[in-house]
């Protein structure tokens, strides 16, 4: 009988942190804290990620769906409400600053838009040399900052909010 009592309470917070540690759940509550839609039902390949500095506290994710549901969550997110994107395609990119100095006039006259060395995880990418969109957004409080950037192609959404 006291091995149950004892035992008990700690198997109720274990299986708390095991479901607060899933993806999903991790994905939900990032969305909720940037003030964007929930997770769309035929979201597959669900990615998330966390990190924490002295002045900064992050978090990014991604999550593959149908073309309409991609729509509906862009729609339905408070925090895109009146915000626009910039569109890319192979013709104009978002790409890194290359190596090679002398070609970032090169790629700038051409219309393309370079951004400098990134951080997160391999898989959040931050280029788009395809087709796909890019918002900037402050996160719902205004504390923070965020951005989203959807791969038109793959139908994949990247989200990251960054708090300092």
């Amino acid at each position: 009988m006291w091995a149950v009592l004892f035992l008990l309470p700690a198997l109720v917070l274990s299986s708390e942190g095991v479901h607060h540690s899933l993806p999903r759940v991790r994905a939900q509550k990032i969305l909720a804290e940037g003030g964007f839609a929930p997770l769309p039902r035929s979201a597959t390949q669900l990615r998330v990620y966390g990190w924490w500095f002295p002045d900064e506290v992050g978090r990014c994710m991604m999550f593959r769906a149908t073309a309409q549901d991609v729509e509906e969550f862009l729609n339905a997110s408070p925090t895109l409400k009146g915000r626009k994107c910039k569109k890319f395609s192979p013709e104009r990119m978002r790409m890194l600053f290359p190596r090679d100095t002398t070609k970032w006039m090169e790629y700038i006259e051409a219309g393309h838009e370079l951004i400098g060395p990134l951080s997160g995880p391999p898989w959040y990418k931050e280029e788009i040399k395809g087709y796909g969109r890019y918002y900037s957004v402050p996160t719902k409080d205004y504390r923070g900052s965020g951005q989203v950037i959807v791969d038109d192609e793959e139908n994949i959404v990247y989200v990251k909010v960054i708090w300092s």
